[in-house]
């Protein structure tokens, strides 16, 4: 199976150089009005993109897009041209790239002028023929599920051993899962770590560090351990730390507003805050949220224990330094400054204990 994917990333590609910086994009269909998102590389790795949408009218079914000198990433779609997204459509520097579309489905959909580009659009296509089948099975059918899913999930991890002297193996590596990332970063050369996509490997350099950290903190954060120390801002930006409290019972907890588990354990935590909050300190420190999404998640839950944002001016997040991989993880640390208690996921358990060691 992993050579039937690797034969169809590759054979999506035709090469086709020119002196051109542009994209042109056909279609049987006349006068449709296309919309499209363009960005760039650094975007693509910030997770930033624009929210302004653009728009070429197709003349005879053709339209001709200048692309910016460093190259572009661009997402079409139009009401006549398909009915959902292209994808990233990528148009690297120097490269005249012709976008062919004969239908909705990406398969129908051809990139020439950049294998770099037909293969994105390739791999893309795949997974959504993935995604069709699977909506196809029966619901009973486990087996076929899992194994169609696990396909699509890691269709990225199959492709990327085969592509680690180019950028499409930066794209793949960008999106594959944590476990294949760390076994395979440090395996790309250096000369493609300054090629196109290098501000997407920048990220993930930071991804696969912080990854490494993490790991390797999961080894020292154990019950009786010492709680390591960190330094946070809170909602008015006042950095706090975590042994200003020494000498105090202190609970930790991550937590974010996009975590359904999290926020269904809210109530217990001003239930267990109200009744200990002489004894213990509760600390809320949030995660993967946007600062506004998090200021107004604790005005609107009313949580008034100190609350805490995962993003220090210096150092490293304390979900870094804690080992932290699931949400929402609590972590009870003693007057001494060791680790009491350890409790990932919203578990109603740990109460009961954490009552047992108040009294």
């Amino acid at each position: 199976m992993n050579k039937f994917i690797l034969a169809f990333i590759v054979s999506a590609g035709t090469l086709s150089v020119s002196a051109k910086n542009d994209i042109t994009i056909k279609s049987a269909v006349n006068n449709d009005t296309v919309y499209y998102y363009c960005y760039d590389v650094q975007d693509m790795a910030d997770r930033v993109f624009p929210a302004d949408k653009q728009f070429v009218t197709l003349k005879k079914g053709k339209a001709t897009i200048p692309v910016p000198d460093d190259g572009a990433i661009f997402e079409f779609w139009g009401p006549g041209l398909f009915n959902g997204n292209s994808g990233p459509i990528v148009s690297p520097p120097g490269k005249n790239i012709i976008f062919t579309v004969k239908g909705s489905d990406k398969s129908n959909m051809r990139v020439s002028g950049s294998e770099l580009a037909a293969n994105i659009l390739a791999i893309e296509a795949l997974g959504d023929s993935l995604q069709a089948i699977i909506r196809s099975l029966p619901e009973d059918d486990k087996v076929a599920f899992d194994s169609i899913y696990t396909l699509w999930r890691k269709r990225y991890d199959n492709a990327l051993p085969y592509h680690l002297n180019d950028d499409f193996g930066i794209y793949c590596l960008d999106k594959a899962t944590i476990d294949t990332m760390n076994k395979y970063f440090d395996s790309i050369p250096e000369p493609h770590k300054d090629a196109f996509f290098a501000p997407v490997y920048g990220q993930n350099r930071t991804t696969i560090e912080n990854y490494r950290e993490r790991m390797a903190a999961k080894e020292r954060i154990k019950v009786g351990a010492d709680a390591p120390e960190f330094i946070l801002p809170d909602m008015n930006d006042n950095l706090v730390s975590l042994s200003s409290f020494r000498g105090k019972w202190v609970l930790l907890d991550f937590w974010g507003s996009w975590c359904k588990w999290c926020m269904i354990g809210v109530p217990q935590m001003k239930e267990n805050y109200t009744k200990f909050s002489d004894k213990c300190e509760f600390i809320g420190i949030d995660c993967n949220d946007l600062k506004e999404d998090w200021i107004k998640c604790v005005k609107a839950n009313d949580m008034d224990w100190v609350q805490l944002f995962n993003k220090p001016k210096n150092g490293k997040p304390a979900s870094i330094i804690y080992g932290v991989s699931g949400y929402p993880t609590k972590i009870l640390i003693n007057p001494d400054g060791r680790i009491a208690k350890i409790c990932v996921g919203e578990d109603k358990t740990f109460y009961d204990d954490f009552s047992e060691l108040m009294k």
